[in-house]
């Protein structure tokens, strides 16, 4: 059984020969997101669910105004928590009210497990975190009130 390559409908190239190449690179970019559940500008497959991550905020006395935002991911938290082992983002988010509909501040989608931040100010407030592979489908939310000084 020999190799049979992919065909998908290549427009953009008049060259059979192009045409392959576009193909090929199709191919392993799809086998590519099969194997990471990440997705680019293929086939429009939806990334699942990342598992469900572990938010701490705590904040220093001393430090008027600051709150220090610690992730530990899933793939963090133990054996089998992330079986495909790609990296998982965060998606935080920030608001004075327990239902985040009013005041909210985004911090967008990150890697980093380690976030110190002064952009709330001084206020009882509620951080949020989403986990995501690929920035579009996310996880179970992860939330904790915090009092800053």
């Amino acid at each position: 059984m020999g190799y049979s390559p992919p065909h998908p409908t290549v427009t953009a190239f008049k060259d059979p020969q192009q045409q392959n190449v576009a193909r090929r690179i199709y191919e392993r970019l799809d086998n590519l997101e099969a194997v990471t559940n990440l997705q680019s500008f293929s086939g429009g497959r939806k990334s699942p669910a990342p598992p469900a991550s572990i938010l701490n905020v705590t904040t220093t006395p001393g430090n008027k105004g600051f709150a220090y935002v610690r992730i530990a991911p899933a793939q963090t938290l133990g054996k089998g928590r992330n079986p495909i082992a790609a990296p998982i983002a965060h998606w935080v988010t920030a608001s004075p009210n327990p239902q985040f509909n009013s005041k909210v501040t985004d911090f967008g989608v990150t890697n980093q497990t380690y976030i110190p931040t002064n952009e709330l100010g001084s206020g009882t407030f509620y951080i949020k975190i989403r986990p995501t592979f690929d920035g579009k489908t996310f996880g179970p939310s992860a939330s904790s009130k915090v009092v800053i000084p």
